[in-house]
């Protein structure tokens, strides 16, 4: 599946900005290997930067517990 990805947008000369999002940064602290690969693998793809945004791991009752409480 990457293959095919990496050519569709090495096929859209104006996107040159890739955007990561993950669910937390425990697994990408464990590993030095995905900080290495994000940050030399974007230039090999095509890409001039690229942002990586960590978002707090949410459980499904997180909100609704707090609903609860009233």
């Amino acid at each position: 599946m990457l293959p095919y990805i990496i050519n569709y947008v090495r096929s859209l000369k104006q996107l040159n900005r890739i955007h990561f999002v993950s669910d937390g940064p425990t697994t990408q602290y464990r590993s030095k290997t995905n900080f290495y690969l994000f940050s030399k693998k974007i230039y090999d793809y095509g890409f001039q930067e690229g942002t990586w945004n960590f978002w707090e791991t949410v459980t499904e009752r997180g909100h609704l517990t707090e609903l609860g409480r009233w």
